[in-house]
């Protein structure tokens, strides 16, 4: 089972990646590539609308699925960006009555062996330790469902191919601590990505 991403704090986690070529509007999702058209959190909805709330597999708008209005989108993207943090503290800063939870604190801004949590969130928020959002997790095990689901099937072998190579990118950019190679890897994950909708979508 995939476990659910909150929305809590996402208006301190949309800002786009202006180091990226193409990045999406929005910085929606761990992945930042999971709303169609410009990757908005109002496309994001649609997105989930189209995907999770239709009646048959065919995913014909009007028939299988109602999308929502700009009225209810913007309802929808305000309701959203109510919840959670206003703005990201400095956890640094912060201290705790018990030791424990002090030292828990140290390990996850400093860590041990060379890796820090705080790298991929930092303050314990949803960014990197310089912003912006750069954060793929969720991008791999989705690249691996959609793998799964067409190679079953024998589906679109072209868009296999390119999520295949994504989900590689994917991954190296999880194990690097060098921020201009995990910045290439994103770059080259998101062009593997396109291409593989683009082969998808392409009667």
């Amino acid at each position: 089972m995939r476990g659910v991403p909150h929305t809590l704090g996402m208006q301190v986690s949309l800002a786009a990646d202006t180091t990226l070529t193409n990045p999406p509007a929005d910085m929606t999702g761990w992945s930042g590539d999971v709303a169609p058209q410009t990757g908005s959190l109002s496309d994001f909805a649609i997105g989930a609308v189209t995907q999770h709330f239709t009646r048959r597999l065919d995913r014909i708008r009007g028939r299988d699925f109602k999308l929502p209005n700009e009225h209810q989108l913007d309802a929808m993207e305000a309701f959203q960006l109510s919840l959670g943090r206003t703005a990201d503290f400095n956890l640094a800063a912060i201290t705790f009555n018990d030791t424990n939870v002090n030292t828990g604190k140290s390990l996850f801004i400093n860590g041990t062996g060379g890796g820090t949590c705080a790298f991929c969130r930092g303050n314990a928020g949803a960014l990197a330790a310089t912003p912006p959002n750069q954060n793929l997790q969720t991008a791999f095990d989705e690249t691996q469902d959609a793998i799964d689901v067409l190679g079953d099937g024998g589906l679109f072998p072209f868009a296999v191919t390119r999520l295949t190579t994504a989900r590689s990118r994917i991954a190296h950019a999880q194990h690097t601590n060098d921020r201009n190679r995990r910045r290439t890897l994103v770059q080259q994950a998101i062009t593997e990505l396109a291409g593989a909708r683009t082969n998808i979508a392409t009667p």
